[in-house]
């Protein structure tokens, strides 16, 4: 910006503060008193109200080159009364021409007089500014500051930001009520722009029964793309369609039979249309028992005596049978109940039978072994009973 302009902005700047105070004391004042009034009020530090919002909104419908349009500079929120305003509005002067602004009703809004010195322009920024005098109250809440009109001179998309807000109140002195900016994207030309790719993310690998998530983007991330509808198609799926989608578009899809699926979206708006695929395998899910139970055997004595312990153990096929693997022995033992190996003692004679049930996820096995048991052996099987002396009943001498 050249010498000139910049001091144009000093300007516009001094007579945005000045007015504030001096033009409203003056309109309220005798005429003596207005003529020895000759220093304007300062504008003092932000006040402690809570902030205020100042926003561009722009046009909703299409436009097109030379086309004359017009972007509104919105307040909200303001707590206390609002007197003037100031800020920088800057734009792309390769797509956007400044014209000209007036002001909006929200500043004269409980009937004060509304001044707007003559905007300061230059390369892509607009410095403007008005004041407001007179008895009443300045405007509190939400309303228009400002209409700011722009000539469309090319095609593509031009930002509209604020900086620089100032919004001094009312006071003497004047203090500046906090306030955010919020700008805005102004789009000349075609209201729809091409896909430049599309895009789908999800697992490469997963099982029957399970759900899996795919999710589809489109670049430019551009809401000039939108609306857009996608298509989506798997083997062994029915065809999913989500019209007037966003940027991203998620389906979920479960197979019930193994092999490679491929997924296929394609994604269309009113500029054109792209597709992508995706390959996922998917496997049949592990046996809920991978190692089911076969066969068991009992191991141990078949004979013995009363009184004795004896031990028998349980052996199964195969022995890497998918674990838990229970065991329930009949009747019960001495010890081992639920193991393998269980302890058992009779003070009877006879015949006895022991039952064993197995059982893992892949089913039970019963097996039963005989014993007999007999009274044990006597201490002393054959006692002696009587003796005698066998040899001659006479002799001779040496």
């Amino acid at each position: 910006m050249n010498a000139r302009a910049f001091y144009r902005i000093v300007v516009v700047v001094s007579i945005a503060l000045a007015f504030i105070g001096m033009m409203a004391a003056a309109l309220e004042s005798p005429p003596a008193t207005q003529a020895a009034m000759a220093v304007p009020l300062p504008v003092v530090a932000a006040n402690d109200a809570q902030g205020a919002s100042v926003s561009v909104v722009v046009p909703s419908g299409a436009i097109d080159v030379n086309d004359v349009f017009t972007v509104v500079i919105r307040a909200a929120d303001v707590p206390t009364p609002l007197s003037a305003f100031q800020f920088d509005l800057t734009y792309d002067p390769a797509i956007l021409s400044f014209v000209y602004a007036e002001p909006g009703a929200f500043l004269g809004a409980t009937g004060r007089q509304v001044i707007c010195p003559s905007p300061v322009t230059g390369a892509g920024a607009a410095r403007l500014a008005c004041v407001s005098t007179g008895a009443a109250r300045g405007a509190t809440g939400a309303g228009d500051l400002l209409i700011v009109t722009f000539r469309a001179i090319a095609e593509g998309s031009s930002s509209l930001n604020l900086s620089a807000l100032q919004l001094p109140d009312d006071g003497r002195p004047a203090a500046l009520i906090p306030a955010a900016a919020q700008g805005a994207q102004v789009r000349v030309g075609p209201t729809c722009i091409e896909l430049d790719s599309l895009s789908v993310s999800g697992p490469i690998s997963g099982e029957m029964g399970m759900g899996y998530t795919f999710i589809a983007q489109v670049t430019p991330l551009d809401t000039l793309l939108l609306p857009l509808t996608y298509t989506w198609q798997a083997d062994d799926q029915p065809t999913i369609i989500h019209p007037n989608s966003g940027l991203t578009d998620t389906a979920i899809f479960t197979w019930t039979l193994a092999g490679t699926k491929t997924v296929t979206v394609t994604a269309i708006n009113a500029c054109g249309r792209r597709t992508v695929t995706h390959t996922i395998v998917i496997a049949a899910p592990p046996p809920a028992c991978p190692y089911p139970l076969e066969a068991a055997s009992i191991v141990g004595p078949s004979s013995g005596y009363t009184n004795t312990r004896y031990t028998f153990n349980a052996v199964i096929t195969p022995a890497n049978a998918t674990q838990p693997v229970t065991y329930t022995w009949t009747p019960a033992p001495l010890n081992g109940q639920n193991a393998i190996s269980a302890t058992y003692q009779w003070a009877a004679p006879g015949s006895y039978v022991i039952t064993l049930t197995v059982e893992n996820c892949g089913g039970r096995r019963t097996v039963t072994h005989t014993i007999v048991i007999a009274a044990p052996p006597p201490a002393c099987p054959y006692p002696l009973e009587a003796a005698s002396i066998v040899g001659p009943s006479s002799g001779y001498t040496n």
